[in-house]
């Protein structure tokens, strides 16, 4: 799931995720939370500052609800405040600017789908 206000950014991130990835995307952490209360995603990709409420507050009412995706917050500015509080929330912080965004993305999606379907096969076979 990728969350931005910015619909450029959102429509740019989305085209190149989507050939590998199903995408679902939030304009902001209220939509990205009715998302979620009807689809499963392997992993949140969310923008640090929205008009509604920041990404950092999505990841942090997720851990404390116990929904626990991997999170990547992207933020123009690394603040030492978001990117510890990301940390103790267990996501991972990324610079917008960051050249390996992408990959960063990329690899934990597929970390994350990986997992998924290990555990779906090791609940079937219980």
């Amino acid at each position: 799931m990728l969350v931005d206000d910015d619909a450029t950014s959102l429509r740019v991130l989305s085209d190149l995720l989507s050939k590998q990835f199903q995408i679902y995307e939030a304009c902001g952490v209220n939509e990205a939370l009715r998302c979620l209360d009807e689809d499963t995603v392997d992993l949140i990709c969310s923008d640090y500052n929205m008009p509604d409420r920041t990404g950092l507050e999505l990841l942090e009412r997720l851990y404390k609800s116990n929904q626990k995706f991997p999170f990547i917050l992207m933020s123009g500015m690394e603040e030492p405040f978001v990117v510890n509080s990301v940390k103790f929330y267990g996501g991972t912080f990324c610079d917008k600017t960051n050249p390996d965004l992408l990959t960063i993305i990329r690899n934990m999606a597929v970390r994350s789908t990986i997992f998924r379907y290990i555990l779906s096969k090791t609940f079937l076979k219980l």
